[in-house]
């Protein structure tokens, strides 16, 4: 299991990966605006990052300028997601079932 952390930022991203870049030594391996995507009309500054990769040696993560942070599990096999959601899940339902929000 791979944990990605999911980093989003406040329209400071393309600064952030560029400094992560020179300081880690790796690379920007993708880089998408708002501008021309379907997100286009989220947001009045169109040059911000919609969705970032980054790498660095072991270091992964995705990034955007959303302003909020959310991690990524890259499970191996199938058999793994059951092991790693069942518990939450289990969690989630009661929650609904009892009428909590």
């Amino acid at each position: 299991m791979k944990l990605t952390p999911y980093i989003m930022f406040n329209g400071q991203c393309e600064e952030a990966l560029n400094f992560y870049s020179k300081t880690l030594g790796g690379d920007i391996k993708h880089l998408s605006r708002f501008e021309g995507s379907q997100a286009e009309s989220m947001t009045d500054d169109k040059q911000k990052i919609l969705h970032a990769s980054f790498e660095a040696g072991e270091v992964t993560f995705i990034a955007s300028d959303s302003g909020m942070v959310h991690l990524t599990l890259e499970l191996q096999k199938e058999k793994d997601a059951g092991k790693v959601f069942k518990r939450p899940m289990r969690l989630l339902m009661a929650a609904i079932k009892n009428g909590s929000k």
